[in-house]
């Protein structure tokens, strides 16, 4: 099996827990995973996945200054509308994509998994 190695890492080792960083091939920086593949006492195998997402009221640019004014007033109260909501009913609605380029890098993510797998099986 191929070495993880298209955006993708182990970035620790723990025997039975391997977290690994993924990189989104939109080149920001900010587009990141942690990926968590771990093996428990009763051979119960869990991949957890961690990033950072966006509420889908972002702020978009616009080019003159009342128009830019409007948006951002409209962008915050659709967050704080979002923000009361997550207080009373303890849900969050957002969204994050994740691109892979072309694939050799999906394959690179799955190698590094299937690599993980093996090595926490044993």
């Amino acid at each position: 099996m191929n070495n993880p190695s298209r955006n993708i890492c182990i970035t620790n080792d723990f025997g039975k827990t391997i977290f690994y960083k993924a990189h989104c091939s939109c080149t920001d920086d900010k587009h990141t995973q942690t990926l968590v593949l771990d093996r428990d006492q009763d051979d119960v195998i869990t991949l957890s996945i961690h990033s950072t997402i966006w509420s889908k009221y972002s702020y978009k640019w616009c080019d003159n200054w009342y128009e830019k004014l409007g948006v951002w007033l409209n962008s915050q109260k659709l967050k704080w509308k979002q923000v009361f909501i997550l207080i009373f009913t303890d849900q969050i609605e957002g969204e994050n994509e994740f691109m892979f380029h072309g694939e050799e890098q999906v394959q690179s993510y799955i190698d590094a998994l299937q690599l993980g797998l093996e090595k926490i099986k044993r």
